[in-house]
């Protein structure tokens, strides 16, 4: 449940993309652990996908960061990770990414630099359709598109890539990789916790590090295991190694 200092930010958030946006507004969509019934008050993000019909004028797009950081509407949260995008297709084309909080460090990209890379809007996105929750708009099967399994599971294999190459050690990597091990599976998402809870009964031998990252946050210590080891995908469908 999403303690009431969360809901009435939410609220204000998606006042603020409904006025920024108007009429190009598809929807304003809460995603992640606080969609799935695993926020953590202190520990978790919100994240929050609003979908936009056409693309943005540049000033659109610095008006919504500026009315939405931190500093405008203070976050009760760990922080907010914002995302305004339009899709192409399958494909998210991201005109906002804001991360801001009192535990993050502010980042803000309204175009193509300085942008994450595209498979962690994809398997947002993917996610988003099947356990996000609409704080305005259509449901989520109606205001984000199919993303086909194939390359879902290509974005999966990136992201473990680039925790291989970023965060090897890290509660979050090991948690990431779970969860894609769990859709390559099973071909549904979780939240990371249900991940831990899935692995541990999947394959008993992953318990241990799978309830260790659970206990932890995100940016707790690296744990003595390296997550490039814990799963390998195959992009056809496989399982975990």
């Amino acid at each position: 449940m999403i303690p009431p200092r969360e809901t009435a930010y939410l609220r204000e958030l998606r006042a603020r993309l409904a006025d920024a946006l108007g009429g190009g507004l598809v929807g304003v969509y809460l995603v992640g652990s606080a969609a799935m019934g695993a926020y953590r008050p202190g520990s978790s993000d919100l994240d929050v996908w609003a979908v936009a019909r056409d693309d943005l004028p540049a000033s659109v797009r610095r008006a919504v960061a500026r009315r939405c950081d931190h500093a405008a509407l203070p976050c009760p949260a760990r922080g907010l990770e914002l995302v305004v995008a339009r899709f192409a297709g399958a494909a998210p084309v991201v005109m906002v990414n804001l991360n801001d909080g009192p535990a993050m460090r502010r980042r803000v990209a309204t175009g193509r630099s300085r942008m994450p890379a595209a498979h962690w809007f994809t398997l947002d996105a993917a996610i988003a359709r099947e356990r996000a929750v609409a704080l305005c708009g259509p449901p989520p099967r109606e205001g984000f598109p199919v993303v086909p399994r194939s390359a879902q599971l290509v974005a999966v294999r990136r992201s473990l890539a680039w925790h291989r190459r970023h965060a090897p050690g890290s509660p979050d990597a090991v948690l990431n990789a779970l969860r894609g091990a769990r859709y390559a599976v099973e071909g549904r998402w979780c939240s990371k916790a249900e991940a831990a809870d899935w692995a541990a009964t999947f394959r008993p031998a992953w318990e241990r590090e799978a309830r260790a990252a659970s206990a932890v946050s995100r940016d707790g210590p690296h744990m003595d295991y390296g997550a490039r080891d814990f799963v390998a995908i195959d992009t056809s469908g496989g399982s975990p190694a």
